[in-house]
C-alpha cells in the first residue's frame, strides 16, 4: 500500500495525486491519500491554510489513509535507506517513510518499496509523464460552470485566447509565502505578451488574477483583453478550467496556472513560464517544466 500525503492548494494536491496514481500504475498496487494535514487546522501551517480540493475532478474513488495507516508509518516506519538495505526486515517494519529530498525530479521515488509513506510536493511532469493521458482523464472537470464562466468559455472558443495568470494574494500578504515564492514582475508579463504577439496572429488576452484591481492599474485593458475576477471561493477552480481552454498561456510562479497550461493538450500551444520560480535562485526547477515551454 502506498500512502501519499496531501498538502498545499489545488495545484500542489494535483501533483501529489498524480505521483500516487503513477506509483499505483507502475507497482500495480493500491494507494491511499492522507489528508490529515489539510483537515487539522490546529497544525502550524507555513503558508496559507488549505482544504481538500480534488473533488472537482473526475478522478476514481479515493481510498483515504486511516489513522492506523498513519500510525504504522510513523510508529514503526524506517527510513528509505534502511528499507533498501534491510529488505528482509520489511515484514516487521511494513512502512518506509520517503520524504522529498530536493525540488527537482527524483527518480528514486518511482522505485520505493510497495509499502511506503510519501511526503513531498513532487512538482515535475516527469513523475507522471508515462501516464499523462490517464492523468488528463482524471483531471477532467465534472462540476458545471457558473453562468459567467460559461459565457467566457464561449468567447475563449471563438478567438485565439491567451491566458495570463497574475498571482498576488497570499504571495503578497503572507510574509512566509512572499519570502519563499516572491511574485512575478510586471516586466515579466510585458515580455511574455510581446513574445506572444510576435508569434500569434490576433491574440486575445484573458487576465486571471486574485488582485484584478492591480491588473487594471498596471496593464492596458482594451478591446483585445479582459480581466476575469468573478470566480471566488468554491468556484476558484473554474479559473483553471478556463485557462485550460485557452490556446496559449503566460503562467505565474504558481502550480495553479502550471496545471491550467498543462491540461491544454494542444501540440501547438505556447506556454511562457517565469525563469525564477522561487526567490531562492539556487533551487533547481529545470524538471518542473516540459521541454517545449519557454522560460523568460
Amino acid at each position: 500500500m502506498i500512502v501519499v500525503k496531501l498538502k498545499g492548494g489545488l495545484g500542489n494536491q494535483m501533483f501529489q495525486y498524480a505521483l500516487a496514481r503513477s506509483l499505483s500504475f507502475s507497482m500495480n498496487r493500491a494507494f491511499r491519500l492522507d489528508k490529515s494535514y489539510l483537515d487539522d487546522k490546529t497544525l502550524r501551517h507555513d503558508f496559507t491554510i488549505r482544504n481538500y480540493e480534488l473533488n472537482v475532478f473526475n478522478i476514481p474513488t479515493i481510498q483515504w489513509a486511516s489513522r492506523a495507516d498513519i500510525n504504522r508509518a510513523f510508529g514503526r516506519g524506517r527510513s528509505w535507506l534502511e528499507c533498501r538495505i534491510n529488505t528482509i526486515r520489511q515484514k516487521f517494519f511494513p512502512y518506509c517513510i520517503y520524504q522529498q529530498r530536493f525540488f527537482h525530479f527524483d527518480p528514486e521515488v518511482l522505485h520505493i518499496p510497495s509499502r511506503s509513506y510519501v511526503d513531498g510536493y513532487w512538482q515535475s511532469y516527469k513523475y507522471f509523464q508515462d501516464i499523462a493521458p490517464q492523468i488528463r482523464q482524471d483531471y477532467s472537470f465534472t462540476q458545471p460552470m457558473n453562468n459567467r464562466s460559461q459565457e467566457i468559455a464561449q468567447r475563449i472558443e471563438g478567438c485565439c485566447a491567451v491566458s495570463i495568470h497574475i498571482r498576488r494574494g497570499d504571495y503578497v500578504s503572507n510574509l512566509i509565502a512572499n519570502q519563499h515564492h516572491g511574485i512575478c514582475s510586471k516586466d515579466y508579463y510585458l515580455k511574455g505578451i510581446e513574445l506572444i504577439k510576435r508569434r500569434v496572429e490576433n491574440p486575445y488576452f484573458f487576465f486571471f488574477s486574485d488582485d484584478p484591481q492591480w491588473v487594471v492599474q498596471n496593464f492596458t485593458i482594451d478591446e483585445h483583453s479582459e480581466v476575469i475576477s468573478h470566480n471566488q471561493g468554491k468556484d476558484a477552480y473554474q479559473d483553471m478550467q478556463l485557462m485550460s481552454q485557452c490556446n496559449h498561456h503566460i503562467i505565474a510562479n504558481s502550480t495553479f496556472s502550471w496545471w491550467g497550461a498543462w491540461l491544454n493538450d494542444s501540440l501547438h500551444k505556447i506556454v511562457i513560464a517565469p525563469n525564477q520560480w522561487f526567490t531562492d535562485r539556487s533551487v533547481n526547477t529545470n524538471d518542473l517544466f516540459p521541454k517545449d515551454w519557454l522560460r523568460i
